[in-house]
């Protein structure tokens, strides 16, 4: 995926809290997106930037998100595959991305 910084032409689509501002990027394909740490991926001695991945802003806003140290936490539904992250895709589309098509056969 392509990440593109903020301007103007990367409006975020949904009112952004200030909490996440600082973590977000847009990522074409998924819209507007904070980086977060994935909750039920985080080990007790790991550390969370390890488990931390972007997800839609409308996914994170409906999840919830707690601020440790400086890193968003959202209990996002995991599974363990590369992205790691189940993309909702009405949380894609609110957050003015385009989900990809099922390639399924």
């Amino acid at each position: 995926m392509r990440v593109r910084g903020r301007g103007p032409r990367t409006a975020q689509p949904l009112p952004l809290p200030d909490e996440l501002a600082r973590w977000y990027v847009f990522v074409q394909g998924l819209g507007a997106c904070v980086a977060v740490a994935v909750e039920d991926a985080c080990t007790p001695d790991g550390s969370p930037r390890d488990y931390m991945r972007v997800a839609p802003v409308a996914m994170v806003v409906q999840a919830g998100w707690t601020v440790r140290d400086g890193v968003i936490f959202s209990p996002l539904p995991y599974a363990e595959y590369p992205d790691g992250i189940e993309y909702d895709e009405e949380a894609v589309r609110a957050s003015g991305g385009t989900p990809l098509p099922d390639e399924s056969p």
